[in-house]
């Protein structure tokens, strides 16, 4: 007869294991933020700097034009300097003329 301890060992090492991430569900979740709605907004912002030569914004005025929060305006200004579409200089965004 086996020992009660050795039993619950034996057990524990027949135990098979399942990777975490077979146990997230198999759909992928839908996209919350509205694709269409955000590219109408980065083509907006940049249609105004396109078109107004020498335009050159702080972010609290981009929110004022744009009529968007400012810390929305800010991460898209941001991006917008990233991919040098924009320049920044004292806290002022204007059109990369090199690009």
């Amino acid at each position: 007869m086996r020992k009660p301890i050795e039993s619950r060992w034996q057990a524990f090492l027949n135990t098979t294991l399942v990777p975490a991430v077979a146990q997230l569900p198999s759909t992928a979740r839908p996209e919350r933020r509205n694709v269409a709605a955000r590219h109408a907004l980065l083509c907006r912002v940049y249609g105004e700097f396109e078109e107004m030569q020498g335009l050159s914004l702080t972010p609290r005025q981009a929110a004022r034009l744009f009529g968007i929060p400012p810390d929305v305006v800010s991460r898209i200004l941001e991006r917008m300097t990233t991919a040098r579409v924009l320049r920044k200089r004292d806290d002022q965004f204007a059109r990369d003329e090199e690009r």
